[in-house]
């Protein structure tokens, strides 16, 4: 979340596809007020990507996608990878953009 501070424009939003709860809870303690915590489901890839604000989609990366295979499979071919965080060469997150001004 530091990183979205630092470098995502305001009225931006972010989502994690995986272990969403992350975003929604504590979302609203360490991101900037201008950047909005996706509440629940996600809106429709075509949606994210017309918008004029940026949707910033969070993937923990933890070896088992379940309900989130297909908006993960999506996400890492339509959207552009902004992120990535590693620990010992191994990534652990990545965030990827859709929508806004790339």
């Amino acid at each position: 979340m530091e990183w979205l501070n630092g470098h995502a424009p305001a009225g931006s939003h972010v989502a994690a596809l995986i272990a969403p709860w992350i975003v929604e809870i504590i979302g609203p303690v360490l991101l900037r007020p201008d950047i909005e915590p996706v509440a629940g489901s996600l809106p429709d890839f075509s949606v994210m990507k017309a918008s004029q604000e940026p949707y910033y989609l969070m993937l923990i990366l933890r070896g088992m996608e379940g309900e989130s295979a297909e908006e993960i499979a999506y996400t890492k071919k339509r959207g552009l990878l902004e992120h990535k965080v590693s620990v010992d060469q191994v990534p652990i997150l990545q965030i990827y953009r859709s929508g806004g001004s790339f």
